[in-house]
Protein backbone atom coordinates (compact mmCIF):
# COMPACT_ATOMS: atom_id res chain seq x y z
CA UNK A 1 0.00 0.00 0.00
CA UNK A 2 2.65 2.12 0.52
CA UNK A 3 4.43 1.54 -2.99
CA UNK A 4 1.36 2.77 -4.29
CA UNK A 5 0.90 6.01 -2.42
CA UNK A 6 4.41 6.74 -3.60
CA UNK A 7 3.49 6.14 -6.90
CA UNK A 8 1.04 9.11 -6.61
CA UNK A 9 2.49 11.26 -4.58
CA UNK A 10 3.63 13.20 -8.37
CA UNK A 11 0.00 13.28 -9.45
CA UNK A 12 -0.96 14.47 -5.83
CA UNK A 13 1.39 16.82 -4.78
CA UNK A 14 1.52 18.49 -8.45
CA UNK A 15 -1.89 19.40 -8.55
CA UNK A 16 -2.22 20.54 -4.44
CA UNK A 17 0.72 23.29 -5.22
CA UNK A 18 -1.61 24.36 -8.15
CA UNK A 19 -4.94 25.21 -5.94
CA UNK A 20 -2.70 27.26 -2.87
CA UNK A 21 -3.89 30.29 -4.19
CA UNK A 22 -7.78 29.42 -3.91
CA UNK A 23 -9.40 31.13 -1.18
CA UNK A 24 -11.13 27.45 -0.03
CA UNK A 25 -7.60 27.24 1.10
CA UNK A 26 -7.75 30.25 3.88
CA UNK A 27 -8.68 29.66 7.29
CA UNK A 28 -9.74 26.24 9.44
CA UNK A 29 -9.61 23.99 5.66
CA UNK A 30 -6.15 25.21 5.42
CA UNK A 31 -5.00 24.60 8.84
CA UNK A 32 -6.29 21.15 8.97
CA UNK A 33 -4.86 20.13 5.89
CA UNK A 34 -1.73 21.15 7.60
CA UNK A 35 -2.64 19.33 10.53
CA UNK A 36 -3.16 16.13 7.80
CA UNK A 37 0.30 16.71 5.74
CA UNK A 38 1.88 16.51 9.22
CA UNK A 39 0.32 13.98 10.90
CA UNK A 40 -1.62 12.01 8.66
CA UNK A 41 -4.14 10.14 10.94
CA UNK A 42 -7.40 8.80 10.58
CA UNK A 43 -9.00 10.84 12.98
CA UNK A 44 -7.16 13.91 11.28
CA UNK A 45 -8.22 12.71 8.07
CA UNK A 46 -11.95 12.31 9.15
CA UNK A 47 -12.19 15.91 10.36
CA UNK A 48 -10.36 17.63 7.29
CA UNK A 49 -13.18 15.68 5.12
CA UNK A 50 -16.06 16.99 7.13
CA UNK A 51 -14.93 20.35 6.92
CA UNK A 52 -14.22 19.56 2.93
CA UNK A 53 -18.63 18.56 3.25
CA UNK A 54 -19.17 21.68 5.34
CA UNK A 55 -17.92 23.73 2.76
CA UNK A 56 -19.67 21.98 0.01
CA UNK A 57 -22.77 22.40 2.06
CA UNK A 58 -22.11 25.97 2.47
CA UNK A 59 -21.18 26.51 -0.75
CA UNK A 60 -22.99 24.15 -3.12
CA UNK A 61 -22.62 25.86 -6.14
CA UNK A 62 -18.87 26.51 -5.88
CA UNK A 63 -18.23 23.41 -8.43
CA UNK A 64 -14.30 24.18 -9.15
CA UNK A 65 -13.61 24.06 -5.24
CA UNK A 66 -15.66 21.63 -4.62
CA UNK A 67 -14.13 18.86 -7.02
CA UNK A 68 -10.79 20.00 -6.15
CA UNK A 69 -11.65 19.10 -2.15
CA UNK A 70 -13.00 15.74 -3.32
CA UNK A 71 -9.67 15.12 -4.89
CA UNK A 72 -8.16 16.24 -1.64
CA UNK A 73 -9.99 13.61 0.25
CA UNK A 74 -9.90 10.86 -1.55
CA UNK A 75 -6.07 11.38 -1.36
CA UNK A 76 -5.29 11.86 2.16
CA UNK A 77 -7.92 8.61 2.47
CA UNK A 78 -5.11 7.14 -0.08
CA UNK A 79 -2.39 8.10 2.34
CA UNK A 80 -4.24 6.68 5.23
CA UNK A 81 -4.75 3.60 3.38
CA UNK A 82 -8.37 3.67 3.15
CA UNK A 83 -8.59 2.59 -0.75
CA UNK A 84 -12.36 1.90 -1.07
CA UNK A 85 -12.89 5.72 0.43
CA UNK A 86 -10.51 6.97 -1.54
CA UNK A 87 -12.23 5.12 -4.89
CA UNK A 88 -15.62 7.06 -3.40
CA UNK A 89 -14.73 10.46 -3.07
CA UNK A 90 -12.78 10.37 -6.18
CA UNK A 91 -16.21 9.46 -8.02
CA UNK A 92 -18.41 11.79 -6.01
CA UNK A 93 -15.81 14.30 -7.24
CA UNK A 94 -16.33 13.56 -10.72
CA UNK A 95 -20.15 12.89 -11.00
CA UNK A 96 -21.41 15.89 -8.58
CA UNK A 97 -18.66 18.33 -9.95
CA UNK A 98 -17.66 17.08 -13.35
CA UNK A 99 -16.55 20.74 -14.37
CA UNK A 100 -13.89 20.85 -12.09
CA UNK A 101 -10.28 21.16 -13.06
CA UNK A 102 -9.44 18.41 -10.68
CA UNK A 103 -11.83 15.92 -12.77
CA UNK A 104 -9.31 14.65 -15.05
CA UNK A 105 -6.56 14.32 -12.23
CA UNK A 106 -9.32 12.39 -10.51
CA UNK A 107 -9.91 10.11 -13.40
CA UNK A 108 -6.44 9.16 -13.75
CA UNK A 109 -5.67 8.51 -9.95
CA UNK A 110 -9.14 6.42 -10.51
CA UNK A 111 -7.60 4.46 -13.36
CA UNK A 112 -4.23 3.62 -11.29
CA UNK A 113 -5.54 2.91 -8.30
CA UNK A 114 -7.67 0.18 -9.62
CA UNK A 115 -4.96 -1.02 -11.75
CA UNK A 116 -2.23 -0.87 -9.18
CA UNK A 117 -4.48 -1.88 -6.13
CA UNK A 118 -7.38 -4.23 -7.12
CA UNK A 119 -5.67 -5.53 -10.12
CA UNK A 120 -8.69 -4.96 -11.99
CA UNK A 121 -7.15 -3.76 -15.82
CA UNK A 122 -10.84 -3.96 -16.96
CA UNK A 123 -12.39 -1.27 -14.75
CA UNK A 124 -9.26 0.77 -14.92
CA UNK A 125 -10.22 0.91 -18.75
CA UNK A 126 -12.89 2.57 -18.22
CA UNK A 127 -11.30 5.61 -16.78
CA UNK A 128 -8.30 6.24 -19.09
CA UNK A 129 -10.97 6.15 -21.77
CA UNK A 130 -12.77 8.78 -19.84
CA UNK A 131 -10.09 10.87 -19.61
CA UNK A 132 -8.96 10.21 -23.20
CA UNK A 133 -12.29 11.38 -24.64
CA UNK A 134 -13.16 13.87 -21.85
CA UNK A 135 -9.78 15.63 -21.66
CA UNK A 136 -7.15 14.88 -24.69
CA UNK A 137 -5.11 17.60 -24.35
CA UNK A 138 -4.83 16.98 -20.59
CA UNK A 139 -1.26 16.13 -19.51
CA UNK A 140 -2.13 13.02 -18.08
CA UNK A 141 -4.11 11.98 -21.78
CA UNK A 142 -1.19 10.53 -22.75
CA UNK A 143 -0.55 8.60 -20.13
CA UNK A 144 -3.64 6.92 -19.96
CA UNK A 145 -3.60 5.96 -23.58
CA UNK A 146 -0.73 3.96 -22.86
CA UNK A 147 -2.67 1.68 -20.83
CA UNK A 148 -5.40 1.50 -23.42
CA UNK A 149 -5.73 -1.60 -25.81
CA UNK A 150 -7.89 -1.75 -28.18
CA UNK A 151 -10.01 1.39 -29.90
CA UNK A 152 -13.09 0.86 -27.63
CA UNK A 153 -14.74 4.04 -26.95
CA UNK A 154 -16.86 4.94 -23.83
CA UNK A 155 -20.07 5.20 -25.43
CA UNK A 156 -18.96 1.32 -27.21
CA UNK A 157 -18.39 0.20 -23.75
CA UNK A 158 -22.27 1.13 -22.57
CA UNK A 159 -23.91 -0.76 -25.14
CA UNK A 160 -21.56 -3.75 -24.64
CA UNK A 161 -22.88 -3.97 -21.06
CA UNK A 162 -26.19 -2.39 -21.86
CA UNK A 163 -26.89 -5.54 -24.27
CA UNK A 164 -25.71 -7.70 -21.31
CA UNK A 165 -27.85 -6.85 -17.94
CA UNK A 166 -31.10 -8.82 -18.70
CA UNK A 167 -31.23 -12.49 -17.19
CA UNK A 168 -34.22 -13.65 -19.71
CA UNK A 169 -35.04 -13.29 -23.47
CA UNK A 170 -38.36 -11.06 -21.83
CA UNK A 171 -35.71 -8.48 -20.66
CA UNK A 172 -37.60 -7.70 -17.62
CA UNK A 173 -35.15 -9.28 -14.91
CA UNK A 174 -32.16 -7.79 -14.72
CA UNK A 175 -28.92 -8.99 -13.28
CA UNK A 176 -28.37 -6.25 -10.13
CA UNK A 177 -24.49 -6.59 -10.58
CA UNK A 178 -24.50 -5.78 -13.75
CA UNK A 179 -26.85 -3.23 -13.43
CA UNK A 180 -24.82 -1.41 -11.31
CA UNK A 181 -22.07 -1.33 -13.33
CA UNK A 182 -24.08 0.14 -16.09
CA UNK A 183 -25.36 2.88 -14.02
CA UNK A 184 -22.35 3.82 -12.62
CA UNK A 185 -20.77 4.11 -16.90
CA UNK A 186 -23.75 5.89 -17.52
CA UNK A 187 -23.09 8.25 -15.10
CA UNK A 188 -19.42 8.44 -15.97
CA UNK A 189 -20.48 9.07 -19.62
CA UNK A 190 -22.61 11.90 -18.60
CA UNK A 191 -19.78 13.34 -16.72
CA UNK A 192 -17.24 13.64 -18.93
CA UNK A 193 -19.03 13.78 -22.29
CA UNK A 194 -21.96 16.46 -21.90
CA UNK A 195 -21.87 17.52 -25.04
CA UNK A 196 -22.65 13.50 -27.00
CA UNK A 197 -25.40 13.57 -28.37
CA UNK A 198 -26.36 10.20 -26.74
CA UNK A 199 -26.20 11.52 -23.34
CA UNK A 200 -29.11 12.73 -22.56
CA UNK A 201 -30.76 9.64 -23.40
CA UNK A 202 -28.44 7.74 -21.38
CA UNK A 203 -29.18 9.89 -18.21
CA UNK A 204 -32.85 8.69 -18.95
CA UNK A 205 -31.71 4.96 -19.15
CA UNK A 206 -29.47 5.84 -15.99
CA UNK A 207 -33.14 6.52 -14.07
CA UNK A 208 -34.74 3.42 -15.38
CA UNK A 209 -32.37 0.78 -14.47
CA UNK A 210 -31.13 2.71 -11.15
CA UNK A 211 -34.34 2.61 -9.87
CA UNK A 212 -35.34 -0.78 -11.25
CA UNK A 213 -32.03 -2.18 -8.76
CA UNK A 214 -33.33 0.54 -6.29
CA UNK A 215 -30.47 2.90 -6.61
CA UNK A 216 -32.94 5.63 -5.81
CA UNK A 217 -30.51 8.33 -5.30
CA UNK A 218 -28.64 7.91 -8.54
CA UNK A 219 -31.89 7.85 -10.38
CA UNK A 220 -33.15 10.96 -9.10
CA UNK A 221 -29.62 12.50 -9.71
CA UNK A 222 -29.72 11.04 -13.31
CA UNK A 223 -33.52 13.02 -13.93
CA UNK A 224 -32.01 16.07 -11.72
CA UNK A 225 -29.39 16.29 -14.86
CA UNK A 226 -31.46 15.44 -17.53
CA UNK A 227 -34.41 18.62 -16.71
CA UNK A 228 -31.20 20.89 -16.11
CA UNK A 229 -28.70 20.18 -18.47
CA UNK A 230 -31.14 19.46 -21.45
CA UNK A 231 -34.19 20.98 -20.81
CA UNK A 232 -35.14 20.82 -24.55
CA UNK A 233 -35.23 17.53 -24.45
CA UNK A 234 -38.12 15.15 -24.98
CA UNK A 235 -38.03 13.46 -21.51
CA UNK A 236 -37.06 16.80 -19.67
CA UNK A 237 -40.42 17.04 -18.38
CA UNK A 238 -41.14 13.44 -17.29
CA UNK A 239 -37.35 13.39 -15.65
CA UNK A 240 -38.62 16.40 -13.32
CA UNK A 241 -41.79 14.93 -11.81
CA UNK A 242 -40.17 11.37 -11.46
CA UNK A 243 -37.10 13.35 -9.48
CA UNK A 244 -40.26 15.00 -7.54
CA UNK A 245 -41.68 11.40 -6.69
CA UNK A 246 -38.48 9.81 -5.88
CA UNK A 247 -37.84 12.32 -3.18
CA UNK A 248 -41.39 12.06 -1.66
CA UNK A 249 -41.40 8.37 -1.81
CA UNK A 250 -38.22 6.67 -1.57
CA UNK A 251 -35.84 9.41 -0.27
CA UNK A 252 -38.01 11.10 1.93
CA UNK A 253 -37.44 14.38 1.63
CA UNK A 254 -40.92 16.27 1.23
CA UNK A 255 -39.38 19.73 0.98
CA UNK A 256 -37.32 19.18 -2.20
CA UNK A 257 -39.83 16.85 -3.69
CA UNK A 258 -42.85 19.88 -2.74
CA UNK A 259 -40.39 22.54 -4.13
CA UNK A 260 -40.01 19.89 -7.59
CA UNK A 261 -43.61 19.49 -7.73
CA UNK A 262 -44.30 23.44 -7.51
CA UNK A 263 -41.45 24.34 -10.25
CA UNK A 264 -42.62 21.29 -12.33
CA UNK A 265 -46.55 23.10 -12.60
CA UNK A 266 -45.19 26.35 -13.15
CA UNK A 267 -42.91 25.34 -15.90
CA UNK A 268 -44.74 22.79 -17.38
CA UNK A 269 -48.64 23.16 -16.49
CA UNK A 270 -50.25 21.69 -19.59
CA UNK A 271 -48.26 18.00 -18.94
CA UNK A 272 -49.68 14.78 -18.63
CA UNK A 273 -48.42 14.55 -15.17
CA UNK A 274 -49.89 17.99 -14.23
CA UNK A 275 -52.73 16.35 -12.37
CA UNK A 276 -50.28 13.97 -10.77
CA UNK A 277 -48.39 16.59 -9.33
CA UNK A 278 -51.19 18.73 -7.96
CA UNK A 279 -52.60 15.28 -6.08
CA UNK A 280 -48.88 14.63 -4.90
CA UNK A 281 -48.86 18.47 -3.58
CA UNK A 282 -52.24 18.40 -2.13
CA UNK A 283 -51.21 15.19 -0.56
CA UNK A 284 -47.62 15.57 0.40
CA UNK A 285 -46.35 13.75 3.52
CA UNK A 286 -49.80 12.18 4.46
CA UNK A 287 -49.31 8.46 5.25
CA UNK A 288 -50.81 5.46 3.30
CA UNK A 289 -53.53 4.58 5.26
CA UNK A 290 -55.13 7.86 5.90
CA UNK A 291 -54.62 8.64 1.84
CA UNK A 292 -56.67 5.67 1.27
CA UNK A 293 -59.64 6.21 3.74
CA UNK A 294 -60.06 10.31 2.53
CA UNK A 295 -60.16 8.30 -1.42
CA UNK A 296 -62.71 6.41 -0.02
CA UNK A 297 -64.86 8.85 2.01
CA UNK A 298 -64.25 11.08 -1.52
CA UNK A 299 -65.64 8.07 -3.73
CA UNK A 300 -68.50 7.22 -1.84
CA UNK A 301 -69.95 10.75 -1.51
CA UNK A 302 -69.95 10.95 -5.37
Amino acid sequence: MKNLFILFIPLITLFFFSCQTDSGNVGEIAKMEKIVDESPTSENVKELVAKYNEYAKENPDDEEMNGRYMYRAASKQLQTNNVRSTISFLNQGIQKYPKSSATPNSLYLLGETYKTKFRQPEQAKLYYQALVEGFPTHKYAEKAKGNLVGGETLSEMVEAIKNDIYMDSTQTRVNPNKARKLVDLYSLHASVLPSDPKTPSYLYDTYEIANSVRMFEQAATACEKLYKDYPDHNKAATAMFLSGYLYENELRDLDKAKKLYEDFLVQYPDNEFAKDAKFSLENLGKPADQLLEELRKKNEGK
